[in-house]
């Protein structure tokens, strides 16, 4: 939870620094010439960039890879199956004649007893591949099937019986096997796993860090960083687990939970080194980025986000910093909107996906669609506190005082009573009332910020709800 309000606090800002600069008059950046997304996709398949993993069918089909089911006795074992079921997303991803739903949305069936038929209704699928897998010391055993959505009939299955040195091998059979079933075309010699290391110690140490942090609590977030430490440790060329404590640092600063300053030069030392290991790593040079549109490097961000869409263009990670660090604030909002669009299609049932279209219409000052995203996410996820904290700020702006005081509390009782809370609730009562309200919430931030990270804008907010404190008092008297 704590680190959903991190992702609230990320949005608040940068919606507060875009609001401040939006209304000067004149763009305050200069215009540099962006990637168009439809633009690449359009070359990628047509050939005119490099030779691409697939050639464009008549028609698209679609697919939906469920979680494979843990059948190991040790429950932990999740993170390999969970990992497992990824991978395999993650490359047919990459296929432009295959459609791919995104993993939240997949996931979101995981230990529900639902029909296929409906699940392919829900999430728009003519096809879902499902499976186990049971290891067992240094033997796995994976099954799966690809079944129509349609009526519940099977395209393929298969049972795999190897050992763990085997799973890459598994992993590509599988999509294999599914390019063949579906008739995607895929051109020759190209792989679909790429094997970022031959350790599969180091493989496992990985997959169960990216399994904590996508957790989404402080502990995981903790452990997710103490297995690639020991992935780094047990392979030092491991690029992808360098990318993942680059990122784990990207997080920490712009959550709030150290320094900014501090943890985004931990995070380019990281990213850069795992660029020395693999200058074909889409992530890093996205992160690369970020961490460039931080400093105002405009014309280097442009430059590092154009490399990572030409190695992957259907990454949605990218897509979305891309759209954020971006396109928001070179003001091609169109863009960033249409490009959020796209991507709620391939994963409709993630809170997350249905609060970033929110996001970027709230950026475009598009209230009565922003305010249907939020509560799209909420119908998800009534939970879901970054969409409660939004709805606020937005019900504040078009003067629907009561209804957005109400949002901010409900986010607030999510978040816990850290800087987001504080800071924003104070400036409320500082403007609408009671001011004393503001006072308390300032020496409760005061006390908290002796004992872990505050972030500057939070204590600004409330030391301006000091200022109109003290106005009230002398008003008063």
């Amino acid at each position: 939870m704590a680190l959903l309000a991190g992702v609230l606090r990320q949005r608040w800002n940068f919606a507060a620094w875009y609001a401040s600069n939006s209304g000067s008059g004149g763009n305050i950046f200069t215009f540099i010439e962006v990637p168009d997304l439809q633009r690449l996709k359009r070359d990628r398949d047509s050939g005119r960039k490099t030779v691409p993993l697939a050639v464009e069918p008549a028609r698209i089909k679609s697919l939906a890879v469920l979680p494979f089911a843990n059948m190991s006795a040790e429950k932990e074992n999740e993170y390999f199956s969970d990992g497992l079921a990824e991978e395999i997303i993650n490359a047919l991803t990459r296929l432009p004649g295959l459609r791919v739903i995104a993993r939240t949305s997949s996931f979101s069936f995981r230990g529900k007893e639902v029909d296929v038929r409906e699940i392919g209704a829900k999430l728009n699928v003519d096809n879902i591949l499902e499976g186990s897998v049971r290891k067992a010391g240094n033997r796995i055993r994976v099954t799966a099937q690809l079944v129509s959505a349609a009526d519940g009939s099977h395209h393929w299955s298969e049972r795999y019986d190897r050992e763990m040195t085997d799973v890459f091998a598994i992993q590509d059979e599988i999509c294999l096997a599914i390019v063949d079933k579906l008739r995607v075309q895929l051109a020759a010699s190209r792989s679909l796993i790429k094997r970022y290391t031959e350790n599969i110690e180091a493989y496992n140490l990985y997959l169960k860090g990216r399994y904590h942090l996508q957790k989404f609590t402080p502990e995981g977030t903790a452990k997710g960083k103490e297995y690639y430490d020991q992935a780094i440790a047990a392979d030092p060329n491991y690029a992808l687990a360098w990318f993942g404590l680059a990122n784990f640092y990207h997080e920490m600063g712009v959550y709030g939970y150290m320094p900014p300053k501090a943890a985004n030069l931990q995070c380019s030392q990281l990213t850069l080194k795992a660029l020395e290991l693999d200058d074909m790593l889409a992530e890093a040079h996205a992160m690369m980025a970020v961490l460039r549109v931080h400093e105002y490097d405009w014309k280097e961000a442009e430059r590092e986000f154009r490399r990572a869409l030409e190695i992957d263009l259907e990454s949605k990670e990218i897509s979305n910093f891309y759209e954020l660090f971006y396109l928001v604030p070179m003001r091609r909002l169109d863009e960033a909107v249409a490009g959020s669009r796209e991507a709620l299609e391939l994963d409709p049932l993630s809170p997350f996906m249905q609060w970033r279209l929110g996001l970027r219409y709230y950026l475009a000052r598009q209230w009565d669609q922003a305010i249907v995203q939020f509560q799209n996410a909420l119908d998800l996820d009534p939970h879901y506190g970054a969409a409660h904290g939004y709805l606020g700020y937005l019900y504040m702006q078009i003067g629907k005082l009561a209804e957005g005081i109400r949002a901010f509390e409900t986010a607030g009782q999510l978040f816990g009573r850290g800087p987001f809370t504080l800071g924003f609730l104070g400036w409320i009562y500082a403007n609408i009332g009671p001011a004393c309200e503001a006072q308390k919430l300032l020496e409760e931030l005061q006390k908290l910020a002796q004992k872990v990270y505050v972030p500057p804008w939070s204590s600004e907010l409330l030391l301006c709800s000091e200022f109109r404190y003290v106005l009230s008092l002398k008003r008063e008297r």
